[in-house]
């Protein structure tokens, strides 16, 4: 059928106005709805972030309200256990690896394993880096004995600093959930600040001893001010800085130190600069400083091996 030319346009005419009506109400409904999910998704995320800043504040008030050495970690373990269903503290001192405590894990406990550093490589790592770490749960990284308790795959390792160095390594087994990573991280550096506090305010409790050697005729812990400690606290950082320092800047020197069994004439400007200027800090400025320095250079570029700093070397500056 032929309809009249202006009946073909009136038709057109109306067709366009219903179709253009109809589009601008379907897109208004979901302009709304598309409104309403962001703001119901913008709500839940808001909601979502306030209880994470609660969880981590309630955390910070447990930690700091412990009473002891054995509240403040099991107060750490059932912070951590919120994120990941299984979690253990290990503490990381003299080259030695201690499991301090545990949570959610079944079977044979790692309650109280000690065994060397050197024998879980992903933990010594995780130690002389200060950085998380995610490691398969395996002989070779973290020693058989930790990896034949694990259920998982793998693992994620958190560094716990107090003093300017890495005392101990939180383990959340890898089953973690979504965005457990960074709370985890976020914990374990709370944990760090909270553990130097308590190092600040009273005598170490046994987790991090401060005085890797006890100096004759020095105070004790105990008996310093609190101004004191928190220099002895900064000179200790000074020292692991400085230490590092040259490990990395100077390595070539460092491993040719190490093998002539004479770090000192390999490094004895770079040493002799930062002594001075330990001694220049901290030494004059107390009279009770215990040289970090002399022990942050055995332990970091000599291996615990006092013997590799060579024959010229001074000595503690004490």
């Amino acid at each position: 059928m032929d309809f009249p030319q202006e009946l073909r346009e009136k038709l057109d005419a109306s067709w366009r106005s219903h179709t253009e009506t109809l589009a601008s109400r379907l897109f208004g409904e979901w302009r709304s709805e598309v409104e309403r999910l962001f703001a119901q998704q913008l709500d839940e995320q808001q909601s979502a972030h306030l209880r994470v800043v609660e969880r981590l504040n309630q955390t910070v008030r447990s930690l700091r309200r412990a009473e002891s050495h054995a509240d403040w970690i099991l107060a750490l373990l059932d912070a951590a256990t919120e994120s990941c269903p299984r979690a253990a503290l290990f503490t990381a001192l003299n080259q030695r690896l201690r499991c301090e405590g545990t949570r959610g894990f079944a079977g044979e406990p790692l309650d109280g394993l000690d065994i060397p550093l050197a024998s879980a490589p992903a933990f010594a790592g995780c130690v002389e880096t200060g950085d998380p770490a995610v490691a398969l749960a395996s002989a070779g990284e973290l020693s058989e004995t930790v990896a034949e308790r694990l259920g998982g795959e793998t693992a994620h390792l958190f560094p716990i600093e107090c003093g300017g160095k890495v005392v101990a390594v939180l383990l959340a087994e890898a089953e973690a959930r979504s965005g457990a990573a960074g709370l985890l991280g976020a914990l374990a550096s709370i944990a760090g600040s909270t553990l130097e506090n308590r190092m600040a305010a009273a005598p170490a409790s046994g987790l991090v001893p401060l005085f890797a050697v006890a100096p004759a005729g020095r105070k004790d812990w105990a008996s310093l001010p609190r101004e004191e400690r928190q220099l002895h606290l900064k000179a200790q950082r000074f020292a692991r800085l400085r230490a590092s320092q040259l490990r990395v800047e100077k390595a070539m020197a460092v491993t040719d130190g190490r093998a002539r069994r004479d770090l000192y004439a390999a490094l004895t400007e770079d040493i002799d600069r930062a002594r001075e200027e330990f001694r220049r800090e901290f030494m004059d400025a107390s009279p009770d400083m215990v040289d970090y320095l002399h022990l942050e250079l055995v332990r970091t570029l000599a291996n615990e091996d006092s013997g590799l700093l060579g024959p010229q070397y001074p000595g503690p500056l004490v």
